[in-house]
């Protein structure tokens, strides 16, 4: 439960300007494992505190009925992919094989 809101939505605003400015950086050999991770990182983290900050009813309801176009990737695998397994990403989906898709935002935290 979440009590002062203030500083999650302060540390979201911060956030959501980092992966502004990380959008724009090219990948390549010497840093894409560690944009990728922070990406990651950020985008998990950011994802928790809205769905946190709902749940305590400290986020306008308005956020829900937003949309997000997300790509699909199909499933190529044997089986689901498990703990020991899902490193392998590239075994499980093809990433030649995409299609977009919106989502309530709701739906994807």
């Amino acid at each position: 439960m979440i009590f002062e809101s203030g500083p999650w939505k302060q540390q979201l605003l911060r956030d959501a300007g980092t992966l502004k400015s990380m959008s724009k950086v090219p990948l390549g050999e010497n840093n894409e494992d560690a944009l990728l991770a922070r990406l990651e990182r950020l985008i998990f983290v950011g994802a928790y505190s809205m769905r946190k900050l709902h749940e305590s009813g400290k986020l306008s309801t308005d956020w829900t009925k937003v949309k997000l176009s997300c790509s699909r990737f199909e499933f190529i695998g044997q089986s689901a992919p498990t703990v020991l397994d899902s490193h392998k990403i590239e075994t499980l989906y093809d990433p030649l094989q995409s299609f977009r898709r919106e989502d309530p935002m709701r739906r994807i935290l």
